[in-house]
C-alpha cells in the first residue's frame, strides 16, 4: 500500500495559531492516541501552548475531535512523551512546563480523561541544567516492564523562560524512568556532553537498548548509542555519516515484520542537510546494527516526527509540514521495495 496522507490538524484552526510536536502511541484497548503541541498566538517555542490529542478506533483512519489533555493558562506547556504500560493499560503522559519543570499525568480509560499532572523535576531534573526536554516523541516500556521516556538537557545559564538567543550552546540526551508503573521516576545518566538532544529510543532485543538522536556541533548526521542497563549507561555517542540530516529531531518504532528472532525497528528523520525536509523511513532486521532499507515518505517540508504500529501492521507517521501535522498510513511491503542503503 502506497502512502496514504491526511491532515490531521491544519494551522489556524480551532483556536490555535501553529501545531507542532506530535507524538504517537498504541493503547492495550486497541486505540491510536496522537498528540501534539497546540501554540495559541505566535508558534513560536515560547507561545501559551497547551497539549491536544486526538483518538483513533480503527487503526489510524479515522480521528476523534481534539482534547486538551494540559492546559495552564499562559504557561509553555509542551514536549509530550507518552508511554503505553502493557502491564496496567494505563497511558503515561511526560511534559514539561517552560522547559523548566517536568510534570507527568496518565490515563486508565483508553486517553479519554487525564488527572491533574504530578509534578517529578527533583527526580527527573539536574538543578545546575538550565533547561531540560521530555522526548518529544513517544516513550517505551522494557522487557523487564522498566518505562523509559527519552529526553535532553542544557546547561547553559539563562533565563526561566525560553530565550532562543542562549538555547542550544550546551545540550545533551538522557532517559527518565521508571520501575513500579509511574508511581516513582528517576533519571539515567547524561550522554556524551553535547553531542545529542533530542532523541528516540527503542529495545530491539531483551536488555539492550538503543538510541538514536539529533546531532550537535554541525555534524548534519544522525546521533546513535547503545545501553547495556535500561538506560542508566550509556557508550559513547557515534555519528551515523549514512544518516545524513539538518539538524532534527527523529523518531522509532518496533514492529515485527518477519517474526523473526529480532523484531524489526523502523527509523523516520527528513535527510537532506540543507533543510527540514525529504523525510524518509529506515528499516533495520538486525536489532538497529544496520539499515539496508530506505524511502522517502515524502520530498516536501517536513520536520518532527513520530510513529506508530497499528494492530492490523500498518505504519503510522504524523509529521510537520508547512500547514501542521500530517498523518501518513503505509504497510511494510511499500516500505521494503525501498533500495538498499548500502
Amino acid at each position: 500500500m502506497a502512502p496514504v496522507e491526511n491532515d490531521l490538524w491544519i494551522n489556524r484552526t480551532d483556536g490555535y495559531f501553529r501545531y507542532r510536536i506530535p507524538a504517537l502511541v498504541e493503547t492495550e484497548g486497541d486505540s491510536i492516541l496522537a498528540f501534539c503541541e497546540g501554540r495559541k498566538r505566535t508558534g513560536g517555542d515560547d507561545d501559551e501552548i497547551d497539549i491536544l490529542v486526538k483518538t483513533s478506533r480503527d487503526g489510524g483512519v479515522t480521528w476523534s475531535d481534539q482534547r486538551i489533555v494540559v492546559s495552564e493558562g499562559t504557561e509553555t506547556c509542551g514536549n509530550p512523551c507518552p508511554i503505553s504500560d502493557r502491564t496496567t493499560g494505563v497511558i503515561w503522559l511526560l511534559f514539561c512546563q517552560n522547559n523548566q519543570r517536568v510534570f507527568v499525568t496518565s490515563s486508565d480509560d483508553d486517553g479519554e480523561s487525564w488527572p491533574k499532572p504530578r509534578e517529578i523535576t527533583p527526580e527527573v531534573k539536574n538543578p545546575a541544567w538550565s533547561f531540560v526536554g521530555t522526548g518529544p516523541c513517544r516513550g517505551i516500556q522494557l522487557h523487564s516492564g522498566r518505562l523509559i521516556a527519552p529526553s535532553w538537557c542544557d546547561e547553559t545559564p539563562g533565563p526561566v523562560r525560553w530565550r532562543p538567543t542562549v538555547m542550544g550552546a550546551v545540550q545533551s540526551s538522557y532517559v527518565i524512568y521508571s520501575d513500579d508503573h509511574g508511581a516513582t521516576w528517576q533519571r539515567g545518566d547524561m550522554l556524551t556532553r553535547d553531542a545529542s538532544d533530542e532523541c528516540a529510543v527503542v529495545e530491539p532485543e531483551e536488555g539492550s537498548l538503543y538510541m538514536n538522536a539529533r546531532s550537535r556541533q554541525g555534524r548534519l548526521a544522525r546521533a546513535s548509542a547503545w545501553s547495556r542497563d535500561g538506560g542508566v549507561s550509556w557508550s559513547e555517542i557515534a555519528y551515523c555519516r549514512e544518516m545524513p540530516e539538518p539538524s532534527c529531531q527523529g523518531s522509532m518504532v518496533r514492529c515485527d515484520v518477519d517474526n523473526g528472532e529480532l523484531e524489526s525497528v523502523i527509523l523516520a528523520h527528513p535527510s537532506d542537510p540543507s533543510e527540514r525536509r525529504q523525510l524518509n523511513l529506515r528499516l533495520s532486521r538486525d536489532g538497529c546494527r544496520s539499515w539496508p532499507v530506505t524511502k522517502i515518505l515524502t520530498e516536501g517540508p517536513a520536520g518532527y516526527s513520530d510513529l506508530a504500529v497499528a494492530r492490523d501492521g500498518s505504519i503510522l507517521c504524523l509529521y510537520e509540514n508547512r500547514d501542521g501535522l500530517v498523518l501518513a498510513r503505509c504497510d511494510v511491503e511499500w516500505l521494503q521495495s525501498g533500495e538498499s542503503a548500502g
